[in-house]
């Protein structure tokens, strides 16, 4: 279930984004972070745009 309640057009883009500032803050709790971004399944039902 996507969790774009903002409906941000090119939310796969906006969650990198706020990855890699949680990952200028704090390197290792950004390699978590990015870590999980990775797993996620961005074509299944249209997630992510």
């Amino acid at each position: 279930m996507s969790q774009n309640r903002d409906a941000h057009p090119d939310f796969r883009a906006h969650l990198a984004g706020r990855v890699a500032h949680a990952a200028a803050l704090n390197a290792a709790r950004g390699a978590k972070l990015r870590a999980l971004f990775d797993r996620i399944a961005w074509d299944a039902d249209g997630v992510g745009r």
